[in-house]
């Protein structure tokens, strides 16, 4: 803990690869003077097959149980908030629903929505509100959560449609070679033009990443 006359830092190191420090601007007069909570994040490089998550969690003092799923929303394309229900089924315009998911992990990548500027949940007459620097994904797998996806690294594909892995860190761009011939001799495959079971074109190239991220986060003072 870091006290100053105007911002006070609360530093904690949990590795060499996670370190963070969350902030708060001051005055003599309000200790909240900022109107916000300050969380910036130093993570990786990650170890393969990983994913690391800040999750902010009030301890059920903001319910967001809908009956369907845990309830939240997500900014869409830095607009109008959308609003996300936390489960395996899908409901469609004409009414009808669906569950899709064959399993626990699968839902959980199935209910991580895009990020663009903010995210929040809220209930009870309380709101808790996050704003990113940058894009990602945020859920909310239990009530009175909120998780914001802060860094990844796969060393496969998922089979969920990307075809990519997330495993490139030369920070370059991929050249894609056009040759789909692998593809085209196949009997079971060929009309996707590929010998993958999944369909994934044979020529698909590791997604570009960052080693490391610095993210920062804002919560805001009254939601």
């Amino acid at each position: 803990l870091v006290r100053g006359r105007f911002v006070t830092e609360v530093r904690q190191w949990f590795s060499e690869t996670h370190a963070q420090v969350y902030r708060v601007y001051t005055s003599e007069e309000d200790p909240l003077a900022g109107g916000f909570l300050e969380l910036q994040m130093g993570v990786g490089p990650l170890e393969g097959n990983r994913e690391l998550v800040a999750r902010f969690d009030t301890d059920g003092g903001i319910p967001t149980d809908s009956g369907a799923g845990s309830e939240f929303f997500t900014d869409s394309n830095g607009f109008q908030l959308q609003r996300r229900v936390f489960s395996p089924t899908r409901f469609f315009p004409d009414g009808s629903s669906q569950d899709v998911s064959p399993d626990d992990s699968y839902t959980l990548a199935l209910n991580f929505f895009p990020v663009v500027r903010s995210a929040h949940i809220r209930g009870r007459g309380l709101q808790l509100s996050v704003l990113t620097q940058q894009t990602g994904g945020a859920t909310s797998t239990s009530s009175g959560s909120l998780e914001i996806m802060v860094h990844r690294r796969s060393l496969q594909d998922d089979s969920k449609g990307a075809c990519q892995v997330f495993n490139d860190t030369t920070g370059s761009y991929a050249t894609i070679p056009l040759d789909e011939s692998e593809g085209s001799t196949c009997t079971q495959f060929g009309w996707a033009g590929t010998c993958r079971a999944d369909n994934c074109p044979a020529f698909a190239v590791p997604m570009n990443i960052s080693t490391r991220v610095e993210p920062r986060m804002w919560l805001p003072a009254g939601g």
